[in-house]
């Protein structure tokens, strides 16, 4: 079956994966989540919603990490689309160095036109 997993994983994108894998097999299959990856919160979209009329699950890996616990995870189904969100203060962090980048480079330009002017 065909998948997708986006976000914070080592390499995301879409994989042909046997029917009945489960979400344990394809983190090893892209390299397993990044440091910064909020496993609490992962989201799972249907390409069609389910005989029950849902369309986008929230999973939380936290049970399997702490103790092995698969008895919470979903069967994969063909085209489902996996993302993986970074945690908040990450993307905060992610976000400040970015506005500092931008600051220091207003700096040196600002110095610059000083020096010749």
């Amino acid at each position: 079956i065909n998948i997708n997993i986006w976000g914070h994983v080592n390499t995301p994108g879409s994989y042909t994966v046997p029917d009945g894998i489960d979400l344990i097999s394809i983190f090893s299959k892209v390299g397993g989540p990044l440091d910064e990856s909020n496993l609490s919160k992962i989201r799972l979209y249907r390409e069609f919603p389910d005989s029950n009329g849902v369309s986008l699950y929230f999973l939380d890996m936290n049970p399997f990490i702490k103790k092995g616990d698969r008895s919470r995870f979903l069967k994969i189904k063909p085209n489902d689309t996996i993302i993986i969100d970074q945690k908040k203060i990450f993307y905060l962090i992610d976000k400040l160095s970015s506005i500092n980048s931008i600051v220091g480079i207003t700096t040196i330009i600002i110095q610059l036109y000083n020096i010749f002017n």
